[in-house]
């Protein structure tokens, strides 16, 4: 069972997004949370590249995110991500 959800939406276009996309979904599989890129259930927050959050991005994106803003889920740029991940409490990480 995993510890915790992320969703991921959009899909990064610069160097320093795809690194730290790879960096996020890295954290998840080592902490064993689970990414993915469908709403439904609860996410402890979503992980959105700069374009979703621009609204530079593709209808279903931006439904996405209406969804994920309308359930309280917390949207964190793809660039903010990894120092957010830092804080999460290490209580949370363990089995």
């Amino acid at each position: 069972m995993p510890q915790g959800r992320l969703v991921l939406v959009g899909n990064p276009s610069d160097a320093a997004a795809v690194r730290h996309w790879v960096a996020v979904r890295r954290w998840a599989a080592h902490h064993g949370w689970e990414t993915t890129r469908t709403v439904s259930g609860t996410a402890w927050c979503a992980i959105v590249t700069e374009e979703v959050l621009a609204g530079s991005c593709s209808p279903a994106d931006t439904a996405t995110l209406d969804t994920l803003r309308a359930a309280g889920i917390r949207c964190v740029s793809v660039h903010d991500a990894p120092a957010l991940l830092a804080t999460v409490p290490t209580l949370s990480r363990s089995a």
